[in-house]
């Protein structure tokens, strides 16, 4: 696995904590990605809990987590509190899946969630009290996150990163939490910037996060990443509800 590619994985972890990189030879599409969505036109369905969740067809995308190259890829850095249950990437990237590590790519959802919440029934004040401490762990317990990093197999890639700075928070719906995200993470002295987006949704009396991830290269690669990640948002959650 090249240095560069770690990066976007990193940025991932960092997040994932809380509840790619540049390149011109990124694998990505610079344009939005049209997103062609039938009801309960489902690409794979997964359990949590007792409910089952529908991961719905994307054109231009391809949901692959059950690809064993992807899996394995992914895996690398899923902490054992967290259940992933969906991975989206581009057709772009996808087509290049057999070589998945050996090169830079942005312009992808992850679908997950903690293994903790997978027998609670939860309701709208408590996605409002996981979101408010999403954020507070962005912000006051920055350093505890920092700990826990230092203790895993991360400290071992030669890799710093900053603080990710929460650059608006917003609710797409009653039952969506959106944060949009700007990290910083260098390794041996060549740096990157990523806008992300962490979402938290109510979905069946179950708190499901989404994060996608995009190169930053400006105030319209903010605007897109929000944009694709909304969408995406909203179609998920009509199409389990």
């Amino acid at each position: 696995m090249t240095k560069i590619s770690n990066l976007s994985l990193i940025t991932i972890f960092i997040l994932l904590i809380s509840c790619g990189s540049k390149s011109s030879d990124n694998v990505t599409n610079d344009e939005y990605t049209k997103i062609d969505y039938v009801q309960n036109d489902c690409d794979n369905q997964v359990s949590f809990g007792d409910i089952s969740i529908c991961l719905m067809n994307i054109d231009g995308m391809k949901e692959c987590y059950s690809n064993p190259l992807v899996k394995v890829y992914m895996d690398q850095f899923k902490i054992a509190q967290n259940d992933i249950f969906g991975i989206y990437l581009n057709d772009n990237v996808y087509s290049e899946v057999e070589k998945l590590g050996e090169f830079p790519f942005d312009d992808y959802f992850k679908v997950y969630s903690m293994a903790v919440i997978k027998n609670m029934s939860l309701d709208h004040e408590k996605l409002e009290f996981i979101a408010l401490e999403t954020e507070r762990a962005f912000t006051k317990k920055w350093t505890d996150l920092e700990s826990l990093l230092k203790k895993s197999k991360i400290n071992d890639l030669g890799i710093s990163f900053d603080r990710p700075i929460i650059l608006e928070s917003h609710w797409p719906n009653k039952d969506i939490k959106s944060y949009v995200c700007l990290a910083k993470i260098e390794s041996n002295g060549v740096s990157d910037f990523l806008v992300m987006t962490l979402n938290l949704a109510l979905i069946k009396d179950k708190v499901i996060f989404y994060a996608y991830y995009k190169h930053y290269d400006g105030q319209e690669s903010i605007e897109k990443a929000k944009a694709k990640s909304d969408y995406f948002g909203l179609k998920f959650y009509e199409a389990n509800s």
